[in-house]
């Protein structure tokens, strides 16, 4: 490993000590420890670049870029800091050029890695519309782990959003919801395919509260319920308190998930929870990429 990236490791390290109030101290200091262990441990780089990245701010998120090189730069065949630092070069710094390059990496050094073939699924598809591709992709990484919950709902959203198909995304958020019954992404992915493509208001509601009682705070799990209850009970109050709950835990995300639904209501766009009549899922996970903490 060269000087620059010793010395550029230790300026990070040096920073974060000074700063380990991002995130629960349980985490920050178990994860500091490994790292003050051993400081070239590609694994340690990885597990708090990752760490970094979750705790939000864009001095965490020029943090956990740098340990993520660093780690590719230490093992240049390390599956999951490749896969991390493109889903931080793809959803943060909007570079898809080079997190696509990251993904084609990675899946060159194991074309079987479930992460890496559903995040390049996403890729794919949201940017180039290639959705037979992205399908493909998608199948790939369920032959591996068929009861992987994300990567079945990714394939649900693809084939209700894309081709139509009902009864194909109902199998496989069903899969989904019995492989991981207790997941905030497949509760709140099918509790709005319930209410928006089968008109089935009692299960969609019973699953939204489920995924709230897991995650109360969760915007997107927050507004997809508001549209339920607006639009399908009819409800304007609890849904208006609702939206105002999640403006208030994060306005940026808020704001863009109730922009979304104004316009598809308008008839553009993709479909939101509230446009129940095209019977299309809403997008509140579909963007929702997998970060790996060890490989």
């Amino acid at each position: 490993m060269g000087w620059a990236l010793v010395c550029s490791l230790c300026f990070i390290l040096g920073e974060t000590l000074m700063q380990v109030n991002v995130g629960t101290p349980e985490q920050s200091e178990l994860l500091l420890r490994a790292l003050a262990t051993s400081p070239t441990d590609a694994h340690s780089l990885n597990s708090y670049g990752l760490y970094l990245h979750s705790s939000g701010g864009d001095k965490n998120m020029d943090d956990a870029e740098h340990l993520f090189r660093i780690a590719i730069a230490i093992d240049d065949s390390h599956l999951d800091a490749m896969n991390n630092l493109a889903v931080l070069l793809e959803t943060v710094r909007a570079d898809l050029p080079a997190a696509e390059q990251l993904y084609r990496r990675a899946l060159a050094v194991d074309n079987q890695h479930p992460a890496t073939l559903s995040n390049y699924a996403l890729l794919v598809e949201e940017a180039r519309g290639d959705y037979p591709a992205a399908e493909a992709l998608l199948r790939r990484a369920l032959a591996v782990d068929p009861a992987d919950s994300t990567v079945l709902c990714h394939l649900a959203l693809l084939r209700q959003d894309a081709f139509k198909d009902v009864r194909g995304a109902h199998d496989l958020l069903s899969a989904a919801l019995s492989s991981a019954p207790s997941s905030l992404t497949v509760l709140s992915n099918m509790a709005t395919f319930q209410y928006s493509a089968q008109r089935n208001l009692d299960f969609a509601d019973k699953l939204f509260r489920r995924a709230l009682a897991i995650k109360p705070d969760d915007v997107g799990t927050l507004i997809n319920y508001a549209s339920l209850l607006e639009e399908g009970r009819r409800d304007r109050g609890t849904a208006q308190e609702l939206l105002d709950l999640a403006l208030a835990i994060d306005p940026a995300q808020a704001s863009r998930y109730i922009e979304q639904r104004g316009g598809d209501a308008a008839g553009g766009g993709r479909a939101y929870a509230s446009e129940a009549e095209e019977g299309t899922l809403c997008d509140s996970f579909e963007s929702e990429r997998i970060e790996v903490l060890a490989g």
